[in-house]
């Protein structure tokens, strides 16, 4: 603004007195942005070195509450040894990811859902050696518990080469006991249909087991990773086996999340909920009956205005449309806009947003 006002004294009748006054008011300007420069440097400066040790002092905790996976499974070998004994079963057992680093609290309260599903898959999937031989199979069944961690996430998995879930048994299941109507029941995706089996008091089996059955069923390991943020999925194959993926966060002293921005508002949303990221093209938008959709997938998923919704009211998931792919999460980018896609009560909905950010502890 001097140098404006400096451009327009000139030709004008302006005595020293005044040009001397207006010069030192520009070389007094230029002193202040030279100081403001090198102060907004200092507090750059700054900011990172408090990021850093921010950082730093989060790895630390995190780190001091970490130990080896082996910790929580180290008596599973003998378990399944004795149990494959008294089944009349062939088992080779296998713990991948010993060393694996599991929070000191998630791997006290995971030891029970593994413990259950490792004696699921003894009960229930691995087969007797006379039948995996007449099956085609070798006689010893596989069996595998393995933790790794994956983006940012641990992943637990366990895995068997049994019997697997016959499918349309489960649906016949689910119908006779009211759970669902026989229509409903033949829509349902693999993933929507296998879910049943993590419901309380559901079961395939008309009889209790001592192996499996003492009162803890696979609803304890759905129960479990809710409280602890997780996501379960379970695949199935007939005549080949299953395997339960179970992802959780790294620590839960810590949460890692997305920054999104709605309407001048920062949210956090959870990595644990959070499976991948994608560009969407423009064409991939629909309008079906006055709404908006978003095609992920070749599945049609509700697309709400954040700033116009509550991402958090459960009503809005009613009004989306359930996907065959239910467990799927992620973030979306459409026509240049964020849009991050969640589930709840099985049902998705995807919410177009200002801005995302980099996740952050939280």
């Amino acid at each position: 603004m001097l140098e404006e006002l400096n451009e327009a004294m000139e030709g004008a009748e302006v005595d020293e007195f005044g040009l001397s006054l207006l010069g030192t008011a520009i070389d007094k300007a230029g002193e202040c942005r030279q100081i403001l420069t090198e102060r907004l440097t200092d507090l750059d400066a700054f900011e990172r070195r408090n990021t850093r040790l921010a950082d730093r002092l989060s790895r630390e905790v995190i780190s001091s509450r970490m130990r080896p996976f082996i910790e929580g499974v180290h008596g599973f070998n003998r378990m399944v040894r004795d149990i494959s004994k008294s089944l009349g079963k062939e088992v080779k057992f296998e713990i991948r990811g010993k060393d694996t680093k599991v929070d000191r609290d998630i791997l006290d309260k995971i030891e029970a859902p593994l413990n259950h599903m490792v004696r699921n898959a003894l009960d229930h999937g691995l087969e007797t050696p006379e039948e995996r031989l007449a099956a085609g199979k070798p006689a010893e069944g596989r069996l595998l518990l393995e933790a790794v961690h994956n983006s940012g996430m641990l992943s637990i998995i366990v895995k068997d080469d049994g019997r697997g879930v016959d499918q349309e048994a489960l649906r016949k299941k689910i119908v006779a006991r009211g759970m669902v109507s026989e229509q409903m029941a033949t829509d349902l995706s693999e993933s929507e249909l296998l879910d049943f089996l993590f419901l309380p008091s559901f079961s395939t089996r008309e009889q209790v087991s001592e192996i499996s059955g003492r009162g803890v069923g696979l609803d304890v390991v759905h129960s479990t990773m809710q409280e602890m943020r997780g996501v379960l999925h379970a695949t199935s194959t007939l005549g080949e086996g299953m395997r339960i993926h179970l992802q959780l966060p790294l620590s839960l002293s810590t949460i890692r999340a997305l920054m999104i921005d709605v309407g001048g508002e920062s949210y956090a949303v959870p990595l644990a909920r959070i499976e991948r990221t994608m560009m969407v093209p423009r064409d991939q938008l629909k309008i079906m009956e006055g709404r908006q959709y978003v095609i992920v997938d070749e599945a049609s998923i509700g697309l709400l205005q954040a700033h116009r919704e509550s991402l958090f009211c459960e009503s809005l998931f009613w009004a989306s449309s359930p996907s065959k792919q239910q467990k799927l999460h992620a973030t979306v980018y459409a026509c240049g806009a964020p849009t991050v896609l969640r589930t709840l009560r099985n049902h998705l909905f995807a919410a177009l947003h200002n801005s995302l950010s980099d996740s952050t502890p939280t």
